[in-house]
């Protein structure tokens, strides 16, 4: 072999092509470059101007790929449709950017806090 694909060169991330768990995609940081082969698509990071103001690192990357706000975004999209993610839908996946994101989580446990909150409220008063 004379030349090797970029994302044999250098840690990336790695998402499953096939929905898991009931709509589930799988996102992985693959630091050992290994040579998956399959329904796996390699995510190189792009340096260029459009990718200017996307400032999110590889493992928050993986960590939103693999959260229930994808997860659920993904089932309520694409489920009815095909049983598999395509390159063109994986494209089309929002990408926050790190303020986004994080203001994404902090929302998420401000909204579990307050479930929490109102079943204990709950169980108090009966």
């Amino acid at each position: 072999i004379n030349k090797l694909r970029g994302y044999f060169e250098k840690p990336h991330i790695v998402v499953g092509l096939g929905f898991r768990e009931n709509g589930k995609v799988a996102g992985a940081l693959d630091e050992k470059c290994y040579p998956w082969m399959g329904d796996i698509y390699h995510l190189l990071k792009k340096d260029d101007l459009f990718g200017s103001e996307f400032d999110m690192n590889e493992r928050e990357i993986v960590e939103y790929l693999n959260s229930i706000y994808v997860q659920k975004y993904v089932k309520d999209i694409y489920r009815e449709i095909t049983y598999h993610l395509s390159i063109s839908q994986l494209k089309s996946l929002p990408l926050p950017t790190k303020s986004e994101w994080e203001s994404i989580k902090l929302w998420k446990n401000l909204l579990i806090n307050l479930e929490n909150n109102e079943c204990h409220r709950e169980i108090k008063c009966a």
